[in-house]
């Protein structure tokens, strides 16, 4: 009978630690892993890469327009970067430029390669062919002010065939090797990798260039969670050098759309290789693949919150199970993930359904984005005419056939918030609605007035909060365009048609 109360102690201790080993801060080192070359034109064309998912940042874009005495920070920066360049480009508009990597400027010049030399047959033309676009990059890579004493980097070949059909005159896109390069990053040197491509265009007296940087390095390693290892990858999803930059969000005057501003991602046990969907994950955004957070105060990891802390340079990651006290919020709509934001906390997101409220942080949220999922839902029966617009999303979303004989296809609606949704306040053990989905209406409003007397009109599906919708597929496409016809004060008919996607 003595045995009882030992073992009972035992199983009391053995409790208190697996507590405490739950609630401890978790830190990983990642390890810099570099993305193969890789034409960006080809990324969804034939078989994937395991690492197509890593592949999906956001480019820094560097803009420069020719001939109109455009002075941007770009170019005012430039001379202070770059104190030494060639005497002689081979293009008469070299695109000049900074780019900013961790907590350096980066100069660099783009320029044309030479003309091919002429064969005997075409001199009697008396036409010299001319380098088109820009196919040579001249890059500061040992950061010392001077474009002459680092290697020149040829541009891989033009695309060809039907890459190349319907590319008008004058336009020119190129796509550069790897760029592996040593940066500093708030003091700690680390290396680093970036794909550049150029697009140029050039008629008459008009001429820009766009020149987009995208992280080519990303870092990787294992984290224990809840006695679980887990596969974490962070990336440098706004390519700029660091792994640390937070999300934000722009707010226009107009009351327009609420759009995000990009900073990196983590991804927890990521779905690579066949499992990876790089379509459907595009279409989605951040809100429709559950493994994909924000680098924010707090990331939600299978329905619990941590602390984040990551090193700017991205070799060191921390999770610490966070003690804000929790509300719940509801909504009525079956498998929906969204992406929250509060000024203080920053973004959070959230997966949940019909059935049960989900935890939050208490304190102010906003609704930025969310995508309902009603994949494999399908009516028992085939309508006999063809449903509108409204009808078929109504239908999918809310459940009013039967889902017998489900097929694994497609069928979801992501939507943004504008200004006009409103926040909600989550106060700590209590429950609070959140609004949001259908019922969806239509609202016309005129995008564009020509100055012949002609208006140009947009369609926009509005949610209950106030969002609108930007994506949408049922049963694996879009639903049919939606049709309107103007009737004048008489009744008459004074103009018909359908709406476009896009």
């Amino acid at each position: 009978m003595r045995k009882w109360p030992q073992r009972l102690a035992g199983l009391l201790a053995a409790a208190v630690f697996a507590v405490l080993a739950s609630a401890r801060a978790e830190t990983c080192q990642l390890a810099l892993k570099r993305l193969e070359p890789m034409s960006r034109t080809q990324m969804f064309m034939g078989s994937q890469p395991e690492d197509v998912l890593f592949r999906m940042t956001n480019p820094q874009h560097l803009f420069m327009q020719f001939g109109v005495g455009m002075v941007t920070d770009m170019t005012k920066a430039f001379p202070k970067v770059v104190k030494k360049e060639p005497e002689k480009y081979e293009s008469e508009r070299p695109f000049r430029g900074v780019a900013k990597l961790g907590s350096q400027q980066f100069g660099f010049v783009l320029d044309a390669q030479p003309a091919k030399a002429e064969s005997e047959s075409s001199k009697s033309d008396a036409k010299e062919s001319k380098p088109e676009g820009y196919g040579r990059l001249l890059f500061d890579y040992n950061h010392n002010g001077d474009l002459t004493d680092d290697k020149v980097v040829e541009a891989n070949p033009p695309p060809q065939g039907i890459l190349s059909m319907g590319m008008p005159a004058g336009y020119s896109h190129r796509e550069f090797p790897r760029i592996d390069v040593s940066i500093e990053v708030d003091g700690a040197k680390t290396d680093y990798s970036f794909f550049l491509t150029v697009v140029s265009q050039s008629s008459g007296g008009f001429s820009y260039a766009t020149a987009m940087f995208n992280a080519a390095a990303y870092r990787e390693g294992q984290i224990t969670l809840g006695g679980k290892s887990r596969r974490v990858v962070l990336l440098d999803n706004n390519s700029n050098g660091r792994f640390d930059d937070k999300f934000g969000v722009f707010r226009s005057d107009s009351g327009g759309d609420l759009s995000p501003v990009p900073g990196d991602v983590l991804l927890i046990d990521p779905q690579t290789g066949k499992q990876a969907n790089p379509l459907l994950q595009m279409a989605l955004g951040m809100d429709g693949d559950e493994n994909r957070h924000h680098v924010s105060k707090l990331v939600n990891v299978d329905g619990r919150f941590h602390e984040l802390k990551v090193s700017a340079t991205g070799d060191q990651l921390t999770l610490t199970p966070s003690s804000v006290p929790l509300g719940k919020l509801a909504n009525n709509n079956k498998g929906f993930r969204a992406v929250l934001f509060s000024d203080d906390q920053g973004f959070v997101k959230l997966t949940g359904g019909q059935s049960e409220p989900v935890s939050v942080p208490a304190g102010e949220w906003n609704l930025l984005s969310y995508t309902i999922d009603r994949t494999g839902y399908e009516p028992a029966e085939k309508p006999e005419k063809e449903r509108s617009l409204l009808e078929t999303l109504t239908d999918a979303l809310m459940g009013g056939a039967s889902a017998a004989n489900a097929m694994p296809r497609y069928t979801f609606v992501s939507a943004r918030a504008t200004g006009e949704c409103k926040p909600v306040t989550v106060r700590q053990g209590k429950t609070t609605a959140m609004p949001f989905g259908p019922p969806y209406k239509p609202v016309v409003k005129v995008a564009f007035v020509q100055g012949d007397g002609q208006v140009q009109l947009a369609l926009s599906l509005v949610g209950a909060a106030g969002e609108v919708c930007s994506g949408l597929q049922v049963d694996g496409k879009q639903p049919p365009p939606p049709e309107f016809t103007i009737t004048g004060p008489d009744g008459k008919e004074v103009e018909s048609g359908k709406f476009e996607y896009g």
